[in-house]
């Protein structure tokens, strides 16, 4: 009868002090979590501040001497069947 009390007693105490060691380990790996969530926002705060367009207009115009198109955009039609006639005439005499 004394035997079975003392290992019952003892298994008691190691699943207690696992339980425990699991505890803390828990504690561990939630604080882990948590600096790690407030890295990542940190980095997306910045992300955000590097890649805005009022910032990335700043740097192009005052670092890299960059100008806002003012004119409106002109677009160039190239008939393809041209283009091909010129390269053929273009081969034809560099053979």
């Amino acid at each position: 009868m004394l035997l079975t009390v003392t290992a019952f007693v003892l298994v008691i105490i190691s699943v207690r002090l696992k339980y425990q060691e699991l505890t803390r380990e828990k504690i561990k790996t939630e604080k882990l979590l948590k600096a790690e969530e407030t890295l990542k926002d940190n980095l997306l705060a910045e992300y955000q501040t590097y890649s805005s367009k009022e910032r990335i207009v700043k740097i192009a115009e005052k670092e890299l001497g960059l100008k806002r198109r003012t004119a409106r955009k002109v677009t160039i039609t190239i008939d393809k069947k041209l283009v091909d006639k010129i390269n053929q005439e273009l081969k034809l005499k560099y053979e």
